[in-house]
């Protein structure tokens, strides 16, 4: 997995890199964060302009000179999700707090290397899952069944038992993209180990999937893709509570019902 820095992730160059790891939280004249960054004046100013433009910084006027200040981490997450932040491919950790770590992963490959990190550290655990039916459209829309597979296959090699929450057309999307060959692309879903509880079609008014591991949450956009792993008692358990809302307003059914309709027509 290739470490990106917050900075890199935001496409900085290297002297550019200098110019925003010596602006802090107290303003700074343009002098100031010279002197502090070791780069020539020209390139502060001209660096200072493009984080203005970018929100990584904040100017105030102050006895007729302008002062400088570095914008919070939430800011740098923020934009490391989004295409125009410079990172392809790769995983960000943001310091966060004591007691809490969040690590964003862009890229289908970190995705996968991040369930591999994940479920070895999870053995045998139930894992607590929410996918919505839209979420799978893209995931079929992006992805090659064997890609998909595994992750699948990372499920099972650590014997992970997944506890699903979808809604009750989950297999729709699937069937859209492989209407020839359902049966294959269903295979590797219909052998896991699966409860599985559906709700009513349309149900879910969200398109981001949620995992829930018993000390981290992970949040997964399968269009873009991107996801979040927060590491953090009191989201954990805020998420375990939204999870168990879902399961009683879902019937619990065997997966393999939820294809059967889709399978009939192969």
């Amino acid at each position: 997995m290739k470490n990106v820095t917050p900075e890199q992730a935001l496409g900085l160059s290297d002297k550019e890199i200098k110019v925003y790891q010596a602006l802090t939280n107290d303003p700074q004249t343009v002098a100031e964060v010279t002197d502090n960054a070791n780069v020539p004046r020209m390139t502060v100013h001209y660096a200072l302009q493009r984080f203005l433009d970018r929100g990584l910084t904040e100017r105030i006027k102050r006895n007729n000179k302008f002062l400088y200040t570095k914008v919070s981490f939430a800011e740098l997450a923020k934009e490391a999700l989004f295409p125009e932040s410079g990172i392809s491919s790769g995983a960000l950790s943001v310091p966060i707090g004591e007691g809490v770590d969040l690590v964003i992963y862009k890229g289908f490959e970190e995705i996968l290397e991040m369930y591999e990190k994940i479920t070895q550290n999870h053995p045998r655990q139930r894992l607590k899952t929410v996918q919505t039916t839209v979420s799978t459209g893209h995931i079929y829309a992006n992805f090659s069944i064997e890609r998909l597979d595994q992750v699948h296959k990372i499920m099972n090699k650590h014997d992970i038992i997944v506890e699903d929450v979808v809604e009750k057309d989950f297999f729709a999307p699937m069937y859209k993209h492989h209407a020839d060959n359902f049966a294959e692309a269903a295979e590797s879903f219909l052998d896991r180990t699966t409860v599985t509880y559906a709700l009513p079609k349309d149900y879910i008014n969200f398109t981001t999937d949620m995992a829930i591991f018993s000390d981290l949450v992970v949040f997964i956009d399968w269009e873009k893709p991107v996801a979040i792993v927060v590491r953090t008692a009191q989201i954990v358990q805020m998420c375990l509570s939204f999870y168990e809302i879902l399961k009683d307003k879902a019937n619990k059914v065997q997966f393999r019902e939820l294809a059967e309709p889709y399978l009939s027509k192969d």
